[in-house]
């Protein structure tokens, strides 16, 4: 029992002893494995350059990450820093306000106390000149009498 079938390197027509042949001859056999062995080595160089180019896409992506953590971090700090600054300027003003206001406060404290010595001396004054009035009066209602 003789099959035609076409050798799988060569492809020229043969007749195959058995149903499973494949090739014509042991030298397309051969040659037909070393092809293998070559494509083999093909694709595992191809396969290697492919894993080196993903890894270092992968350190790029690293550093590109690493340097977006960098910048955020830089980001943080300079808005701290801002929020730091701003904080100290109101912890400023307020002081300088509670300053304004104890100046205030102190500057009406002393004009209330003139206002209160000016009034005393008043109604000193107007104590002795009630005083002199009656005696005045006491005098003149004593001469009359």
């Amino acid at each position: 029992m003789s099959l035609t079938k076409y050798c799988e390197y060569c492809e020229n027509e043969f007749e195959a002893l058995r149903d499973s042949a494949k090739y014509c001859c042991d030298s397309c056999k051969t040659l037909a494995c070393r092809q293998r062995r070559v494509d083999e080595q093909e694709q595992y160089e191809q396969e290697e350059i492919r894993n080196a180019a993903l890894q270092i896409e992968r350190e790029k992506l690293e550093l590109i990450e690493a340097e977006m953590e960098r910048q955020l971090q830089l980001k943080k700090q300079a808005q701290e820093f801002q929020n730091q600054v701003l904080l100290e300027r109101q912890h400023k003003e307020e002081i300088e306000r509670f300053e304004k206001y104890e100046k205030d406060k102190v500057r009406r404290q002393i004009e209330h106390e003139k206002r209160m010595k000016k009034a005393d001396n008043s109604a000193k004054l107007t104590g002795l000149a009630a005083l002199g009035f009656i005696a005045l009066v006491s005098k003149i209602f004593e001469e009359k009498r």
